[in-house]
């Protein structure tokens, strides 16, 4: 049996938060502050990705988080994928994609991350 990756999973949306500080500061901060109930860490690359997963009956999801370095700082990327079964999976996407509380959820995660950094 194959398992499937985070990247097989549909994308839904990405953020993205600009930090004053190097990758590795960057990073320090999403380590501290991504892991949330619900979601495990699958695949660790410091100082650039994050990933973690996420399952429920009707539901599969997986938060990735990108760390750029750019000239003077860095960018801390945060992409939901995400993959809903049957109406109960309908519903929670309604409920969690659909009104914009995921959208408003990760922008203040990146925000408090950039604080944090």
């Amino acid at each position: 049996m194959t398992r499937t990756t985070y990247e097989d999973l549909p994308f839904i949306e990405e953020h993205a938060q600009l930090v004053g500080v190097p990758a590795h500061r960057a990073w320090e901060s999403v380590v501290r502050r991504a892991p949330r109930p619900g979601l495990r860490v699958t695949a660790a690359e410091p100082p650039r990705r994050l990933v973690l997963e996420g399952s429920q009956p009707f539901s599969r999801y997986a938060l990735v988080f990108r760390i750029d370095p750019l000239g003077h700082g860095s960018r801390v990327r945060a992409q939901t994928r995400a993959t809903f079964r049957g109406l109960p999976g309908r519903a929670c996407r309604a409920l969690v994609i659909g009104t914009g509380a995921h959208r408003a959820a990760v922008r203040r995660m990146l925000r408090t991350m950039a604080g944090d950094a």
